[in-house]
């Protein structure tokens, strides 16, 4: 072993390092039914005009942080397992808006800027303070005042 200021001469090949595990896991693909975008144990049914999601268990009354399409999005199942879309108050009385087109993200938490029949509200994007929640009653970190009911005023 050569000390660490002394160089390796230059005729003698670098040492090949072992590879390295791959750590992060590759993520799973979910799409519905119609494209197949996914394996056979976790996938997206649309029943009638609501969706579930299979992964050999069901969400029911709780969040899940899903991938579909690309990216990796939040959605509230409700007590049936279909996920919610609008307006949702949690428990606590938090409100949240999640998404009610069916523009392929359809039930994904809303975040930042959402116009709403014609009214803007701010969503918050902080993880610490919740992500996702209606702020009301408060200045927006872009600068912008919100009212009581989250909605900005001028």
């Amino acid at each position: 072993m050569l000390p660490d200021d002394e160089p390796l001469p230059d005729d003698e090949p670098l040492p090949d390092p072992e590879p390295l595990p791959d750590l992060v896991p590759e993520p799973v693909k979910h799409g519905s039914d119609s494209n197949r975008d996914h394996d056979d144990t976790e996938y997206w049914t649309k029943d009638g005009d609501k969706w579930t999601f299979n992964n050999g268990s069901s969400y029911i009354s709780e969040w899940g942080y899903l991938y579909y399409k690309g990216s990796y999005d939040w959605y509230f199942f409700d007590e049936d397992g279909y996920v919610e879309t609008g307006w949702y108050t949690d428990g606590d009385g938090n409100k949240y808006y999640l998404n009610p087109n069916s523009d392929g993200r359809q039930g994904a938490m809303c975040t930042g800027w959402v116009q709403i029949d014609g009214r803007w509200y701010y969503f918050s994007q902080d993880t610490v303070s919740g992500r996702g929640k209606l702020m009301t009653g408060t200045t927006t970190p872009d600068g912008y005042t919100v009212n009581e009911n989250g909605e900005w005023t001028e």
